[in-house]
């Protein structure tokens, strides 16, 4: 779970500065934000970054509960953040 919530913060900081350098960024006398698939992108990132942070969470949960299966959620929670 270590790993998976490092990346879960890693990836938090990346997309704060992908938001930060899309409203400063111009291109065609507009922001980057104002471009439709880099709107999608954005939000692609962070649904992935929010089902990331649950997956982490649920096998948090499942280990402070000595859930039988703490391992395979921890291991999911790896694969997918990572």
């Amino acid at each position: 779970v270590n790993i998976a919530a490092c990346s879960v913060g890693g990836a938090h900081a990346c997309l704060q500065m992908a938001k930060e350098h899309l409203n400063v960024r111009k291109q065609f006398g507009q922001t980057l934000s104002n471009f439709q698939h880099l709107q999608f992108k954005m939000a692609d990132m962070a649904t992935e970054l929010t089902a990331s942070r649950q997956m982490v969470r649920t096998a948090a949960g499942k280990i402070d509960s000595q859930d039988p299966d703490m391992t395979v959620y921890c291991a999911m929670a790896k694969r997918f953040a990572t």
